[in-house]
Order: structure tokens, then sequence, then C-alpha cells
């Protein structure tokens, strides 16, 4: 009895064996729940696995180092996004010279240590109806012709950026340069956070490091912060048509008025030709007209105009801007759903850290709001039992005033059923009194009746005596 299996009987009456317990709904849900910690900032290859079962990692990598998790930590953000902190002006060019690349990369060297720097800059979106914080936070994507969309990103230089490429001043120079170059919008005034670090290590030993910092643009002095996008401007070849006057010679007048008859002979034949389905009549008459039309063009021959006009191609050279890369605006959503393609791909080291990037953003966001659920719990706990007393003087009040509200209520129903028992009985009485008046009336009408009844007898009977003594007398 009370056990976790079942008894029942069996097909002829006895009782059957053990039956498999059935799991309640909320222990297969909670089955569900990951049991990864949140908090954890060093995760090897193996624990992003775990956590993150359906990201194809890269083979170089070895661990991460995700900074959010640390408590206390400023890489955290809010959970309601500051929104329009970033503007997307297409109009607002950076020029890139011909030749060279922005941001610039690093020089290729037998280095066993190498650094880059990946900018995550957000902004809020404006949602017509409350939704889930996934939805509302928005990133600048990177987006460079038919290359994948990633964070943007720039290789450290140690001339240009600092001598530590491991400290954060260092990674912020190289953000700013890397934001400057690509965006033409100055980062510098801006507060950077360190949201992870990626180790890798190839085959040949070498190792790298990418970071992914969040800068502060709903802080920045100059908001809403407008980027615009790569140009470069190119020299390009292309052909035109120029007009200009001609002055004719007198064989090329001659040659003029030559073509103009000839045109004549060539519509003349063209008319002689048969059409099909057309009337030996209607032939005729047609063959007439068109004759006396180009007689009359033969008397009356157009004037050849000394000049003519001439149009000829000639090439030139123009400058064109051609775009390089913009950037565009991806929700959080969307770059956790980044579609991952080959390992061979260029581009797919570039896809898989931005695809992490959102993914642990996104546990950033769960730590939030489980930090918060607890924290009210927590507040909750100590206000719940320090309004102890106002919470039992409420209840007091609440129910005295329940009291009188019975007592008025039950006084209110009392003299309502005192008054309905009154017009109740005043009812009866009425009643009462128009039925004896009707019976009264009745009674009245009856004896009417019956009194005139009596008095027609009487009177019958008089007249009989009367005849009788009448016929007497005649007797």
């Amino acid at each position: 009895k009370g056990g976790p299996y079942t008894q029942g009987k069996g097909a002829k009456g006895g009782k059957a064996g053990p039956q498999p317990p059935q799991p309640l709904a909320w222990v297969d849900q909670l089955s569900k729940i990951s049991s990864v910690p949140l908090t954890q900032v060093h995760r090897p290859v193996l624990d992003l696995k775990h956590r993150f079962p359906y990201l194809s990692m890269s083979h170089d990598l070895t661990h991460a180092q995700v900074h959010f998790a640390e408590l206390g930590s400023g890489s955290r953000v809010p959970l309601s996004p500051p929104v329009e902190t970033i503007n997307l002006d297409y109009n607002k060019h950076v020029l890139v010279p011909e030749g060279e690349v922005l941001p610039k990369k690093a020089e290729a060297s037998d280095a066993k240590k190498k650094f880059r720097v990946r900018v995550a800059l957000m902004t809020g979106k404006l949602l017509e109806r409350p939704t889930h914080p996934i939805n509302k936070y928005q990133f600048v994507i990177h987006k460079a012709g038919d290359a994948a969309d990633v964070l943007p990103e720039a290789d450290w230089i140690q001339e240009l950026d600092g001598d530590e490429p491991t400290e954060l001043t260092t990674q912020k120079n190289t953000a700013v340069r890397c934001i400057k170059d690509l965006y033409g919008f100055d980062l510098s005034a801006c507060i950077f956070h360190r949201f992870m670090d990626l180790h890798y290590e190839t085959y040949d030993g070498t190792q790298i490091q990418s970071t992914v910092l969040l800068p502060e643009v709903w802080k920045c002095p100059e908001l809403p912060a407008s980027i615009g996008k790569q140009v470069r401007e190119i020299e390009e070849e292309f052909t035109k048509v120029v007009s200009y006057q001609h002055e004719l010679t007198p064989e090329e007048i001659e040659e003029e008025k030559k073509d103009y008859f000839k045109q004549i002979e060539k519509e003349r034949a063209q008319g002689q030709a048969v059409r099909p389905g057309e009337r030996e009549m209607d032939r005729a008459e047609r063959l007439e007209k068109l004759e006396e039309k180009l007689k009359q063009m033969e008397k009356n021959p157009p004037e050849v105009k000394p000049t003519k006009q001439v149009e000829k191609q000639e090439k030139d050279k123009r400058t064109v801007v051609k775009d390089i890369s913009r950037p565009v605006f991806v929700s959080l959503l969307n770059l956790i759903g980044l579609r991952q393609g080959d390992f061979s791909h260029p581009s797919f080291t570039g896809v898989f850290e931005t695809k992490l990037f959102a993914l642990c953003f996104d546990e950033m966001i769960k730590v939030e709001c489980s930090t918060h659920i607890v924290s009210w719990l927590k507040d909750y706990a100590v206000r719940w039992e320090s309004e102890e007393e106002v919470r039992v003087a409420k209840k007091k009040r609440v129910r005295e005033e329940a009291e009188v509200r019975t007592k008025v209520l039950q006084e209110r129903a009392a003299k309502r059923q005192k008054r309905e028992q009154a017009q109740k009985e005043a009812a009866d009485a009425k009643k009462k009194e128009e039925e004896e008046k009707k019976a009264k009336e009745e009674e009245e009408k009856n004896e009417e009746k019956e009194a005139n009844e009596t008095e027609k007898t009487e009177e019958a009977k008089e007249e009989t005596k009367e005849e009788g003594k009448e016929e007497t007398k005649e007797e």
C-alpha cells in the first residue's frame, strides 16, 4: 500500500505482478532543466559540448574563460536593454584607400602567440507587446559581400594598440581602432567589459586568444552612436556618346539627294509586291494612290541641310564609390540560430565565435533573471517577517469590519423581512376585503333576482285567478 508500484487483478481474478510506476508531470519537466552551473568561469571544450550539444566546435579550441559568470562582474548588462543607442547611417562613408584593408591585419610572423578582439555593439528594440528579453537585444553584425555575418574583429598590432595584449586597456585600443576603421565611430569614451576569452592551439603549437569585448554604448556621450559603412573609390573606364555638327561637302550633298530618290524607288518596289488576299480592284486603287504620292515626292524633294548631326563613341574615366562592408542589426535570437558551414570554410571560426557569444549571452540573461528572482524571494521573506504585526492587525481590522458589515446586513435583512411581511399582510387584508365585497354584491344580486321572480310568480297567480273568475261569470 502506498508503494511505487500499483497492484491489480489479473485476467482470472488473481493478483497481477508489479507494474512500472508512471512518472509525475513535474518530475518529467524537472529532468529537462540543465544541470550545468551557470556561474562557471573556466569552461573546457568538453564542458562547452555538454552545454551546447548542437554547436559545432572548432577543432583547435582548448577552453573558454567566461568572465560574466564571476560574481559581481561588470560585464553583465541590464535585462531591459537601452533602445535606439545606435543609428545605422549608410550615408556616412569610411573611405578605404586602394589596395589597403581596414582594420589592418597583423603581419605574418613566426610568433607562437596571436591575439584578436571582437566587439559586441549592443542596442535595444522597441516591441509592441511584452516578450522574452532574447527578442529585445540587437547586435551590430559585420556584413562584407558574400562572407558570413560575424561580430566585427581586429587583430592585435603592438605598434598601434600597446605592448600587453592580455590587458583590458590594450584590448580596448584594438576594439576602438576596429570600430573606427569599419564604421567611423569613436568608442574611446565608452567603458569596455571583457565578456569572454576563447583560447586555441593549432597543430603547430601556435596559441591564439580571441577576446569578446562589450562596450557600454548606451552611456556614450554622443548618442545615438552613428555608424556608417566602408567604401572604396575605384577609377573605371566607360564609353560615352558625343554628338557634333558635321558640315557636308558638295559630294555628300549630292549623295544625300541620291539616297532620297533611292528610298522612293524602294517604296515603289515594296508597293508593287502582291499582298495575300488582296482583290485586284483594291490593288489597282492602292497602286494608283502610291504612285501619285511618290510622284509628288519626286517633284518636291526636301532641301538638304549643309550640316548634319553625327554621334560617335569616346572612352573616358570616372571615379565610382563601391561598398566594401556595412553594419546590420541582428537580434540575439537570430544570432543563436546562425547556420554553421563546413569546418574548412574560411568564416567557420568567425561564425562559431559569434554563435558561442550569443549562447553565452543567453546564459547571462538566465543568470540575471534567476538572481533577480532569488533576491526578490529573500527580500520578500524578510519583508514578510517584518510585517507580521501589521499583517495580524490588518487581519483583526478586516475581521472586525466584516463583523460590523455582517451585523448591518443582518439588521437590513430583518427590516426588509418585516417590511415585506407587513406589505404581504396588507395585501392579504385588501384581497380579503375585496372578496367579501364581491360576495356581498353577489348575494344582493341573488336576493334581488329571487324577489323579482317571486313578484312575477304572484302576478302570474293573480292573473290566473282573475281569468278563472271571469270564466265562472261567463258560465
